[in-house]
């Protein structure tokens, strides 16, 4: 879904079309993951798997999609454990222990037989982009799979120069004002949820759920030198929270929208009813975080940077060469 989402920049009026992206998401399908493969990742339709439409138009420009994929987990015991079983063999076998590249080679047989036993967990990241503004949001708190999404996307568009969304003043010093003034700017209201940190000692948070945060008990630690480091605001008929990395978290839509097709699954409109939420909601965090957008690249700079992304590099994928270019 998209409750909980790190946020991409790109720069606004950029030359993407609704069949652009439709065809760089087909080019990029969903598939299991092979006998050596940890994980996957591809697009799929938000409808289900018997739809095969790949993007959900919102309103004008803006569209939903899925990500999707497999991963594999390997657990830390069972492979020290198989790990020492195949070096207590080696050394019956050979009469002596084995050397540092011979236990980095029995290791790797044991992670390669390990991986190839090892079932894919499937998992679904919801995303939203606004062509018009220059956004994209990736329904996932993990930083690692979100960068791996937007690579995806890089090399399947060929040229998307987004970066996460950075602000040009200190998104502590904003949230902690509103805290210290009792007051949102309009349309957004304190909602009850915040963490308090020392700048110089993170390791010390208080965190406050279901507070009254226009109170004196939050305003004493503000007095004590502490700074926001999550607040939890509303807007209308939604709430949400927001960090000092400009992530959001835990957006909820309060009053279900009944404005939905008649062919949407329960998935596809609860997207529909948080992106609509969402729409309404960048503009203002742009607008008082101080947005900065990156300038456009070229079609190699962009791919290459995918391409040097660590992140990515943990993820496979089929891209897909016989889609005709738009």
């Amino acid at each position: 879904m998209l409750n909980n989402l790190n946020l991409y920049v790109f720069p606004a009026g950029a030359e993407f079309s609704y069949e652009t992206v439709l065809q760089a998401l087909s080019r990029v399908p969903v598939r299991p993951c092979g006998p050596l493969e940890m994980s996957t990742l591809g697009f799929e339709s938000i409808f289900g798997e018997s739809d095969d439409r790949l993007l959900m138009r919102v309103e004008n420009n803006v569209f939903c999609f899925m990500a999707a994929g497999e991963e594999k987990s390997l657990l830390n015991p069972v492979l020290r454990k198989r790990l020492a079983a195949a070096i207590q063999a080696f050394e019956v076998e050979k009469n002596r222990r084995p050397t540092k590249s011979e236990q980095e080679e029995l290791k790797n047989r044991v992670i390669n037989a390990m991986t190839a036993e090892t079932m894919g967990c499937p998992f679904e990241v919801a995303c939203m982009i606004d062509l018009d503004q220059g956004w994209l949001a990736v329904g996932a708190l993990s930083g690692t799979r979100s960068e791996a999404i937007v690579s995806a996307m890089r090399l399947a568009l060929r040229s998307f120069p987004a970066r996460p969304a950075m602000s040009k003043v200190a998104p502590q010093a904003v949230l902690t004002d509103w805290l210290l003034n009792q007051k949102a700017p309009e349309p957004l209201e304190l909602g009850q949820d915040c963490d308090l940190v020392f700048p110089e000692e993170t390791t010390r948070c208080w965190r406050g759920r279901r507070t009254e945060l226009i109170g004196q008990e939050v305003q004493t630690h503000l007095a004590e030198g502490m700074r926001a480091s999550l607040l939890g605001l509303v807007m209308g008929d939604a709430s949400f929270s927001i960090d000092t990395t400009l992530r959001l978290r835990s957006l909820k839509v309060l009053e279900p929208d009944q404005a939905t097709n008649e062919d949407e699954n329960v998935k596809a409109a609860e997207i529909l009813r948080l992106a609509r939420t969402l729409i309404s909601l960048l503009p203002f965090i742009e607008q008082h975080f101080g947005i900065e957008r990156p300038t456009p690249v070229s079609m190699e700079d962009s791919a290459a940077s995918a391409v040097a992304s660590n992140s990515f590099a943990r993820m496979d994928f089929t891209y897909d060469e016989s889609v005709a270019d738009v």
